[in-house]
């Protein structure tokens, strides 16, 4: 009888579980369970099992229970609902561009922060390697440009949190003087003795009226015999004093104004002391009616190259460079307003040619970087305006 009561009892208990998980209940405080079991003499036999759960558990069950109860974590209280956390956020930048005559002026006041930190600064850059502006509160900024041509202008915009953006835009500034770069005519270069070279004229030809510059860079040369130029138009050509580096190198410059037209595969003959190593290059200009005298200058201990001031260089000209560069690690590089032309090299020497058009009053030279070797080695720098 003890055991049959033993088991009715864990019957009733489990029945209860069973109850319980059906109906979605967490404590059972109170479950009463019926088994009808056949007895001695037949009779019924009734258990009745109350309280249910943790009381109705054996004493280890019940210490288990009641341990994992109170190491359970505590439930996460729930986040708090409201505006959500707004990452800080570079600036919008906006850039607008006004000229008026050579002069621009860059406006960046609509650009916008819309988070905690405002805009702090703005700097400007005009793209013409002049200092940039800035930073600076303000945010407008004008400049004088000295020569026409097509500009990138940049403004970068910070905020207090030091998070900025950039906006650029392009100008282009007309050349209201009429000196006008057209193109390069040929260029020529041999490593073989000679002292004379013929280049014929490329592209669409040299039109009536235009401007003819010649540069030649002559190594090791060798006689006295002088430097001159012809043409199959038989026009007159110019020679500016040449920039001799007294070690038997010469960089020479001459130029015709006011030509008769050369049509395409028409010649340039160029006449020279002998020499071993010859560049030459043959340019097109024009709008040009007169020209004034040429500078130039030499040097081996220094790496800048200047041809020094060009007389006659304002208020507007179109000046014509040339650098040779005698063992050079690399073509010139000529300084901010400078146009520079591809550059010839015979291992390991250089001739670079460049332009600018002015229209500013200013001090101008032919001037860069030469990027000669070591001191050990030369350049010749010179400078020629055209009006």
């Amino acid at each position: 009888m003890r055991s049959w009561r033993i088991w009715a009892g864990l019957s009733a208990i489990a029945a209860a579980a069973a109850c319980a998980s059906l109906e979605g209940v967490n404590d059972l405080q109170e479950v009463a369970c019926v088994a009808d079991c056949g007895g001695d003499g037949g009779g019924d036999a009734r258990s009745d099992v109350t309280q249910l759960g943790m009381d109705a558990m054996p004493g280890d069950a019940a210490d288990v229970q009641r341990d994992a109860a109170e190491d359970a974590p505590a439930e996460a209280a729930p986040d708090v609902v409201g505006a959500p956390d707004v990452a800080d956020l570079p600036p919008v930048a906006a850039l607008t561009l006004t000229r008026s005559g050579m002069t621009v002026t860059a406006d960046a006041t609509a650009s916008t922060d819309m988070d905690s930190s405002p805009i702090a600064s703005f700097t400007f850059d005009f793209g013409d390697g002049s200092p940039k502006v800035g930073p600076q509160v303000g945010g407008t900024a004008t400049h004088a440009y000295s020569s026409p041509a097509t500009y990138t202008v940049t403004v970068t915009v910070t905020d207090t949190a030091m998070l900025s953006s950039t906006k650029t835009m392009q100008v282009t500034l007309a050349n209201a003087t009429g000196l006008t770069y057209v193109g390069r005519i040929g260029s020529q270069t041999s490593a073989v003795v000679s002292s004379s070279a013929t280049l014929p004229v490329g592209g669409s030809g040299v039109v009536a009226g235009h401007t003819i510059v010649l540069a030649l860079l002559l190594s090791s040369y060798t006689g006295t015999a002088g430097v001159s130029a012809t043409d199959s138009a038989g026009n007159v050509y110019t020679l500016d004093p040449i920039v001799n580096d007294t070690i038997g190198d010469e960089l020479c410059l001459l130029s015709s104004v006011n030509v008769l037209p050369l049509a395409t595969g028409k010649t340039i003959t160029v006449k020279f002391p002998t020499t071993p190593e010859l560049h030459f290059t043959a340019e097109e200009l024009a709008g040009v009616s007169s020209a004034s005298a040429s500078a130039g200058a030499w040097a081996s201990t220094i790496p800048r190259f200047s041809s020094g001031a060009l007389a006659g260089a304002t208020p507007t000209a179109l000046l014509f460079g040339a650098v040779g560069v005698e063992t050079g690690t690399a073509p010139p590089d000529w300084d901010p307003g400078w146009i520079a032309l591809p550059s010839l090299l015979v291992l390991p020497d250089y001739l670079s040619v460049a332009y600018r058009i002015v229209t500013l009053a200013g001090t101008y030279a032919a001037s860069g970087t030469s990027n000669v070797k070591d001191a050990g080695h030369k350049w010749m720098a010179i400078g020629k305006p055209f009006h």
